[in-house]
C-alpha cells in the first residue's frame, strides 16, 4: 500500500552482530542497514575490524579497502528498505584469550558527515571454549546484579544459535517468554541472520521466531555457516519500581529435537547506581610551588588558616555541598588547599560551551598534587553513569579553571593526571611548566570568572598588605596578600580560561 512521508528526514541505522569470537576459529559477522528517511539515500557503509582479526571474506566483496577497514558503497536504498552484508574473519590463537576484540560499523550519505550517519560496536573477549547457543541483551549492566539506570529502559535482546550436531538443520524456531515488566507493544525487529517469520502471542507473551528451511549446515561441514542469530528491542515498562529485575530466556529448537534452553540475562533496574566512581585525579598549582621541596606548599594548612568546610558555597561557585571536616586535626597535614572537582559529559569546544555539568565534588589538594575527599580517600561520584564518559574540572579559587582534554569512562576506578603535560588541559595555554617538570594550573584568576586580567589585579589592590588571611588575593597561597602576589598575577594577565567551565 501506498505511503506518504509527513516529514521529511535523512535518517539511517546500521547493526553490528557477530558470532562468539573463538580462538583458531573463522566468526562471522552480519551488517545490517536500513533506510527511515522520507527518501531514497545512496552512501557508504564500513567496518573496521580489530588488528588481531584476519580477513577471510565479504559477501557481497568490499568495494573498497583501506588499512583494516572495508567499505561498501549502496545507492537509491528506499525508505524502510535494509540491506544486508557478511564479513567473516579468522580469530587470533590461545595466546590472545581473554583479549577484547572491537568492530565498528558505520553507515555514512554522501552528502557529508552527520548526514544520515550511524556507527554500532561489537565488543567481544575472545573465547577458547564456549556455548554456541546463548543470549545477550544491551545493556547489560552493572556489576553481578546488572544494575540498570531507568534511563535505559530500552534493551535489545540477540538470540544466537549454532548447529553444532551432525546433520543439516532444515528448520529452527526460536521461542522467546517475555518479561511482564516489559511493554510487548514497543517490540522492534533489528535483525536476523537469515530470512524469518515472527509470531507474537500477546496473551501468553511469547515471540517466536521461526527459520523455516534454513538448511543450516552442521559444525563439522561449514563452521561459518552454522551460526545464526536473531535481534530485537522492547522497552521496559513505565514506573516500575526501584530494583526490578527484568530476566530473560530463550529455547532454541533444532527441527523435531528437544529445545536448548539458553542462558538468563538480567537486569536489575535502578534510578542511580548503588555504589560511585572513586576518581584518583592528580593537579598542581603554580602559584602553591614551591621550588626547594619540588611539591606544593603547605602554609595555610600549617597555619590554621583552611576553613574546615569547603569554601565553594560563593559566587561564582554557588556549591552546595556538605564537605567538612569536624575540626583542625582532621585535616591532613599535607594539605595544600581546598578545590572543586566536577564532571562533565559532552565534548569540550572552543568557541561555544558544548558540556554539561553532571556532578561536583569538593576536596582536598595534597602537597603531592593528590585529591582526597573528606573521608581521607579518592574522590567519590554518585551520580555518573558506568560506560558513559565524562570529562574532568579542576576549579579553585584563585587559580584558572581547567578541563580535561581527554575524556574518562566511568567505572569503580578512575585516575586522570593532569600534571604530566601541558595538553592535558583542554585549550591553549591552559597550564604552566614548572621546574621539577610537572605543569600547573596559572594562578592570577582572583575573581575566579575564568579569565586573567585588570578586574583580578584590582581584587589584589583592594586588599594590598593583609596578613594571616584565608582570601582570593593570596595567589601564592602563604596567608599574606602582598607584593608576591601581585608578582604572581602579572605574567599571566589577558590568559583566557575555557570557555566550557567560564563564569
Amino acid at each position: 500500500f501506498p505511503i506518504e512521508p509527513t516529514q521529511e528526514l535523512i535518517a539511517q541505522s546500521i547493526d553490528l552482530t557477530g558470532t562468539i569470537l573463538r580462538c583458531n576459529q573463522e566468526t562471522t559477522f552480519w551488517l545490517t542497514y536500513t533506510n527511515f528517511s522520507s527518501e531514497p539515500t545512496s552512501g557508504y557503509v564500513s567496518l573496521v575490524a580489530d588488528e588481531l582479526a584476519n580477513f577471510v571474506a565479504a559477501y557481497p566483496p568490499a568495494d573498497s579497502i583501506a588499512n583494516n577497514t572495508l567499505y561498501w558503497f549502496y545507492e537509491d536504498l528506499y525508505p524502510t528498505h535494509s540491506d544486508q552484508i557478511k564479513v567473516t574473519y579468522l580469530m587470533p590463537g590461545v595466546e590472545a584469550i581473554g583479549e577484547e576484540l572491537n568492530f565498528e560499523a558505520g553507515i555514512q550519505t554522501w552528502e557529508g558527515e552527520g548526514v544520515g550517519q550511524d556507527q554500532d560496536f561489537n565488543f567481544s573477549e575472545l573465547a577458547c571454549a564456549y556455548d554456541p547457543n546463548d543470549k545477550l541483551v544491551e545493556p547489560e549492566g552493572i556489576g553481578e546484579e546488572h544494575y540498570t539506570l531507568f534511563s535505559d529502559s530500552l534493551l535489545n535482546y540477540t538470540i544466537r544459535f549454532q548447529n553444532t550436531g551432525n546433520d543439516t538443520a532444515f528448520n529452527v524456531l526460536l521461542r522467546d517468554t517475555i518479561s511482564n515488566h516489559l511493554d510487548l507493544s514497543s517490540y522492534r525487529f533489528i535483525a536476523s541472520s537469515h530470512d524469518v517469520n515472527t509470531e507474537i502471542n500477546l496473551s501468553e507473551r511469547i515471540i517466536e521466531f521461526k527459520f523455516n528451511n534454513i538448511e543450516l549446515p552442521d559444525s563439522n561441514v561449514n563452521e561459518p555457516a552454522s551460526h545464526g542469530f536473531v535481534k530485537f528491542s522492547i522497552i521496559a515498562n513505565e514506573g516500575i519500581a526501584e530494583g526490578t529485575v527484568i530476566e530473560n530466556t530463550a529455547g532454541i529448537y533444532f527441527d523435531y529435537n528437544p529445545p536448548i534452553i539458553t542462558n538468563t540475562t538480567s537486569n536489575t533496574f535502578v534510578e542511580l547506581y548503588p555504589f560511585g566512581v572513586n576518581a584518583d585525579i592528580s593537579v598542581f598549582l603554580e602559584g602553591g610551588y614551591d621550588p626547594i621541596t619540588e611539591s606544593m606548599k603547605t602554609t595555610l594548612r600549617t597555619a590554621n588558616l583552611l576553613p574546615l568546610a569547603q569554601p565553594f558555597s560563593t559566587n561564582p561557585y554557588n556549591y552546595t555541598g556538605s564537605e567538612a571536616f569536624a575540626n583542625i586535626d582532621d585535616l591532613p597535614t599535607n594539605a595544600v588547599d581546598w578545590v572543586l572537582v566536577e564532571a562533565r559529559s559532552g565534548t569540550p569546544n572552543l568557541t561555544t560551551a558544548s558540556t554539561m555539568l553532571v556532578e561536583r565534588v569538593a576536596g582536598i589538594l595534597l602537597a603531592d598534587g593528590s585529591i582526597i575527599g573528606v573521608n581521607g580517600q579518592s574522590l567519590i561520584f554518585n551520580e555518573l553513569a558506568y560506560g558513559e564518559a565524562y570529562h574532568f574540572v579542576i576549579r579553585h579559587r584563585n587559580h584558572l579553571d581547567i578541563i580535561a582534554t581527554n575524556p574518562i569512562t566511568a567505572n569503580a576506578d578512575v585516575t586522570y593526571d593532569f600534571t604530566v603535560s601541558i595538553n592535558q588541559a583542554f585549550g591553549e595555554f591552559q597550564q604552566v611548566m614548572l621546574p621539577n617538570g610537572k605543569v600547573a594550573m596559572l594562578v592570577g584568576d582572583y575573581n575566579g570568572d575564568g579569565i586573567i586580567q585588570n578586574t583580578d589585579y584590582d581584587i589584589w589592590l583592594d586588599n594590598p598588605a593583609q596578613n594571616a588571611i584565608y582570601g582570593p588575593a593570596d595567589g601564592t597561597l602563604d596567608g599574606i596578600i602582598q607584593n608576591t602576589d601581585f608578582d604572581a598575577w602579572r605574567p599571566n594577565k589577558a590568559k583566557l580560561g575555557n570557555i566550557e567551565i567560564q563564569f
